[in-house]
């Protein structure tokens, strides 16, 4: 099915049983499709919207409701879709002085009711979604490019970022003063994992481990462990090739549902999942309908 108009950027699953899974994927142009996947192909739906107008660079629907759906764009401004009004309301604007480049929605733990928002300069600011405020002033967590932030979905204490400077970073989010003023960057790291190159992707395991999975342009994708001494190698370092030129969106590995395994895209049109405690490749998937490189999963 084609969702968006142009090449989607970032999609998630409405992450509720009682529905046909509905996909939500934004566009380089701003425009979000919805796509209610069904056995039946006849009653599939798809729709088309615009909340945003420029590079859509963030979307997740929120964890604990189950319903609504966070975005954010290089356009400033982050948004949620009220699905009773059928609208998408205004949560924060940053007033032109965030080109947002990556975002997360805490669901409990001191990260409860929190939009986590990062910049093409570095900065992050945390936004209370009830309040349609920042928690406190933007810090600067990096000196280049935020690719991802995720928060650890077990506790919601913590978060990771993965940046172009080639750092993949672990923070306590209850490190964070409220004002932002005195904000330390020593206490409020919890990890550093060093890359030799440029890191598009990191993610925390789903099953509560503290384990990172983290995409790296030095063709590895690595898993870290945060609860290990030796913070400094991976505990499993899996051979990919992440080259994907000019015109294809980088690779973003994530990980299974069940933690036990991690999936990539490859070159070949195709998908490659591996063992998490091995890193060995399990299977190789590809299909006649694949018609595109896929560079990211929900």
């Amino acid at each position: 099915a084609k969702v968006t108009k142009n090449g989607s950027v970032h999609l998630d699953m409405m992450p509720r049983s009682d529905l046909n899974h509905l996909v939500a994927a934004g566009d380089k142009s701003g425009r979000i499709g919805f796509w209610s996947v069904s056995h039946d192909s006849s009653t599939q739906k798809n729709t088309q919207v615009q909340p945003h107008t420029q590079y859509i660079s963030g979307l997740k629907f929120c964890p604990a409701t189950g319903k609504d759906l966070f975005t954010c764009s290089y356009d400033g401004f982050c948004r949620k879709l009220d699905p009773s009004e059928g609208s998408f309301l205004e949560i924060f604007d940053s007033k032109a002085e965030h080109e947002f480049s990556a975002m997360d929605v805490g669901s409990c733990g001191a990260s409860a009711n929190a939009i986590f928002l990062c910049d093409n300069e570095g900065d992050f600011l945390m936004v209370d979604a009830r309040a349609k405020k920042a928690a406190f002033a933007p810090v600067t967590l990096s000196h280049r490019k935020i690719n991802t932030v995720h928060v650890e979905p077990s506790e919601g204490n913590l978060f990771c970022t993965s940046s172009t400077s080639a750092e993949v970073a672990v923070w306590d989010v209850r490190k964070f003063p409220s004002t932002g003023s005195n904000f330390s960057k020593a206490k409020a790291t919890v990890a550093t994992y060093t890359h030799t190159k440029s890191c598009q992707g990191a993610y925390f395991a789903p099953d509560g481990s503290h384990r990172v999975l983290t995409t790296c342009y030095d063709n590895h994708l690595n898993v870290w462990d945060a609860k290990k001494a030796d913070r400094n190698l991976p505990s499993v370092r899996i051979s990919h090739n992440t080259q994907t030129g000019r015109w294809v969106l980088p690779f973003r590995a994530i990980w299974l549902p069940g933690s036990d395994g991690v999936v990539c895209g490859t070159m070949k049109r195709g998908l490659n999942i591996y063992e998490a405690a091995s890193g060995k490749r399990a299977v190789t998937c590809d299909s006649e309908f694949l018609t595109a490189i896929p560079s990211r999963f929900c």
